[in-house]
């Protein structure tokens, strides 16, 4: 079963919990640059194209692989050690890190300024023929930001490299004309961005209402349109 889910829910600690689902959940960063920075439907207009992941093939950060070594030398000679193995959402992964990238000469294209060393998140299973791992420069504050900030949160990087997929566009597409349209029609339309009660009880009741008069308006609105059809309903 596929579960497709909002970016409110999103975060590392979700993510680790609902390890062994099948999970198609963007976090807040990556929603805001599919919706132009708008998180309410009102608010958007002509939505942002996605971002690449690799802007130029020629711009690419070279990590080469030691097999011998079993670690990566960066495009500034140094090397990134095998820290540890981790099974993240199923998969067996290798995690590579360098510290002591702060006089880096390549240290904005890489970290960018902020960084303080560098990791990899390798899947086992390419190990064995993986002889260069190409990486998109950081996007620094001195250059207009037109991809992806660099993040360190595996899970979170593992589930956008999952969403740039086809079938995990494909799939996450398909939540919106299912939800979203119902959604946007509860906070915009109906005014219904907070709830006026309190407690859970209250809210589920509010809720339940909401429900009932999104589900009246549709019936309304079908009957207008096809009145022989409404005689079924």
């Amino acid at each position: 079963m596929k579960y497709v889910l909002d970016c409110g829910y999103a975060s590392e600690n979700i993510l680790k919990e609902l390890t062994g689902h099948d999970l198609y959940m963007p976090d807040r960063e990556l929603a805001h640059k599919k919706t132009g920075g708008k998180i309410k439907p009102e608010e958007r207009n002509e939505a942002a194209a996605e971002p690449p992941l690799i802007e130029s093939s020629h711009a690419l950060l070279q990590f080469h692989y030691d097999r011998d070594n079993d670690c990566f030398q960066c495009p500034a000679g140094e090397i990134l050690t095998f820290q540890r193995e981790r099974n993240l959402q199923g998969v067996l992964y290798r995690h590579y890190r360098r510290y002591g990238c702060s006089r880096c000469s390549m240290k904005e294209q890489c970290i960018g300024p902020e960084g303080k060393r560098k990791e990899l998140w390798i899947q086992t299973k390419h190990i064995p023929d993986l002889q260069v791992r190409s990486l998109p420069p950081h996007h620094g504050s001195k250059k207009k930001k037109t991809g992806m900030r660099s993040i360190s949160n595996p899970l979170t990087l593992l589930m956008r490299e999952k969403l740039a997929t086809p079938d995990g566009k494909k799939t996450y597409a398909r939540r919106f004309p299912s939800v979203e349209g119902v959604f946007g029609v509860m906070k915009s339309a109906r005014n219904g961005w907070q709830f006026l009660r309190r407690t859970r009880e209250r809210v589920q009741v509010e809720w339940s209402e909401r429900c009932i008069a999104h589900n009246l308006a549709r019936m309304i609105g079908f009957v207008r349109v096809n009145p022989i059809a409404a005689d079924n309903i």
